[in-house]
């Protein structure tokens, strides 16, 4: 399934990518698993996030090495 275009904080790349850098830190400080399932469960501002977000937020998390 084509995710759609980059909305208000799905992004990971500035300016559109304040949630993604608070899961990045949640991630290295053991308060979010790696998972697509614990990624989608993240809450960023009281607001979680679709799967296809989680999904492409796993993508560029082992793009970037953040995780394997």
């Amino acid at each position: 399934k084509v995710r759609p275009k980059i909305t208000a904080d799905t992004g990971t790349v500035a300016p559109h990518n304040q949630r993604y850098l608070a899961l990045i830190k949640a991630i290295q400080s053991g308060q979010c698993g790696t998972s697509c399932r614990a990624i989608k469960a993240f809450k960023y501002g009281g607001r979680g996030m679709g799967t296809s977000t989680a999904k492409y937020y796993r993508e560029a998390l082992v793009a970037e090495g953040v995780i394997s």
